[in-house]
């Protein structure tokens, strides 16, 4: 089951990052994108930034980050899953996820990511 949740995230993430038609998804709750998201967010510590949170290895702060951050993400993947969502070009997609990152690392005093294009 956490590879049909773990495919079905990536698909959206995906699909979210390059604003392409999603093909047949695994119809995923809310709850289950939130729970992935934060699955992918807590492992995401072995890639240093501004792709990973390597930044926040070991800092108490993360679970707190994370459950922000895969709050946001699980719902656009929800709403994207569902036809909620209109795609957006790329690097909107992109923008808004790091906007959702730097977002949560705003409301627990955590150093912001510098993106740089």
């Amino acid at each position: 089951m956490k590879r049909v949740l773990a495919a079905g995230l990536a698909l959206a993430a995906s699909t979210l990052a390059f604003g392409q038609d999603a093909p047949a998804m695994p119809k995923l709750t809310l709850e289950q994108f939130r729970a992935i998201a934060d699955d992918v967010c807590l492992k995401s510590v072995v890639t240093p930034p501004p792709f990973g949170e390597g930044d926040l290895k070991g800092d108490p702060q993360l679970p707190a980050y994370c459950k922000c951050f895969s709050d946001k993400f699980g719902e656009r993947a929800y709403k994207l899953s569902q036809g909620l969502m209109v795609h957006q070009p790329p690097m909107e997609s992109l923008a808004g996820q790091r906007a959702m990152r730097n977002t949560c690392r705003a409301q627990l005093g955590l150093q912001q990511i510098v993106f740089k294009p």
